[in-house]
């Protein structure tokens, strides 16, 4: 179980680090600008499937375009790797099943 969480949140942390625009320019700045703001993403609610092999979250942000926040639900390997949508929404769970 331990093993699983370290791969769990090192894929988060990978995933998140992929998820945060490049910070390069920004690095500079004081302070974050509404510009940044917008294009900020975050990660939450991760949940480890039942046989371990893989992570729901929940991935969100701004739309600029519409003036509202999103949420989707997102799924990806316990190592990190093949991320992909699943949802729109937030709080995932998985059922006693694995489904």
């Amino acid at each position: 179980m331990r093993k699983s969480f370290f791969l769990v949140f090192g894929g988060l942390i990978l995933l998140f680090s992929v998820l945060i625009p490049n910070a390069t320019a920004q690095t500079q700045a004081k302070h974050i600008t509404l510009e940044m703001f917008l294009d900020m993403e975050s990660v939450s609610n991760p949940q480890l499937s039942p046989d371990g092999r893989h992570v729901i979250f929940t991935r969100g942000g701004v739309d600029a375009v519409n003036d509202r926040r999103y949420s989707a639900i997102w799924i990806m390997e316990a190592d990190g790797s093949r991320k992909r949508f699943l949802a729109e929404g937030s709080s995932p769970t998985w059922s006693p099943d694995g489904t």
